[in-house]
């Protein structure tokens, strides 16, 4: 099984930051590996060069700072691992084959924070006329640290409205607060169109950053404050 990471070095100007993000990929790849598994990135950045299987170099510009996901998720037509560089394995993932999408788990109170001011003005703009399935919905939203798609056909569906949803993002960028859009673009998004077409779904994490039996998804900002993280004998910092 490949595992595939992605990572755009142009999002954080913060050289702090990026030292920081860099070791957390540099961990997750190293206990992926250990494990036995194939380690691929799509990248702009030389950065991992040593320390994956095989790295794929692509120049993508977008405001929305997980883009790069979608580029795999676009070309390839294998099955894949698709794993945020904050997320620690702990051992093999068990993939279920008989749900259609695998996840790391929802997100339970983030919809005010993140997601009703971005869902709400982008129904406002009139996105339903590029993604008929779009609605506004207030409830638990798929956290995609981790993602697997059985239903290959499924994700090919995903992405091509994330990319409408990208397009319509930039058209109207004067209108909307990009940051949230980008969770909403992805998770929001992954999560309606899940419902629309009645997909069956597996989430591994009981809530988000609560370590499972395979792996911990070190979620959110708390990872810049220099904290110890569990498994790791010395701060990544």
């Amino acid at each position: 099984m490949v595992i595939v990471y992605t990572f755009d070095s142009t999002v954080n100007e913060d050289a702090e930051k990026n030292i920081v993000i860099k070791n957390y990929y540099l961990e997750s790849i190293n206990r992926a590996k250990k494990l036995g598994y194939t380690v691929e990135m799509y990248t702009n950045c030389d950065w991992f060069t040593d320390v994956v299987d095989r790295l794929y170099i692509r120049e993508r510009r977008s405001l929305l700072w997980d883009s790069y996901k979608f580029i795999p998720l676009l070309e390839r037509k294998d099955n894949f691992i698709l794993l945020d560089g904050d997320v620690f394995l702990d051992d093999k993932i068990n993939l279920s084959t008989i749900h259609d999408v695998l996840f790391d788990t929802y997100e339970t109170g983030n919809w005010n924070l993140l997601y009703a001011r971005s869902v709400n003005k982008l129904t406002e703009l009139g996105i339903k006329e590029i993604i008929p399935e779009w609605k506004a919905i207030p409830q638990e939203v798929m956290s995609c640290g981790f993602l697997y798609f059985n239903d290959l056909e499924f994700r090919e569906l995903y992405t091509d409205r994330w990319h409408k949803a990208e397009r319509f993002i930039t058209e109207h960028r004067e209108e909307l607060d990009l940051y949230t859009c980008t969770a909403t673009a992805a998770q929001y998004l992954l999560t309606i169109l899940c419902n629309h077409y009645h997909k069956t779904r597996y989430h591994y994490s009981e809530s988000l950053g609560i370590p499972n039996s395979f792996y911990t998804h070190h979620a959110g900002k708390d990872k810049y404050k220099g904290h110890k993280i569990r498994g790791i004998s010395k701060t990544l910092t």
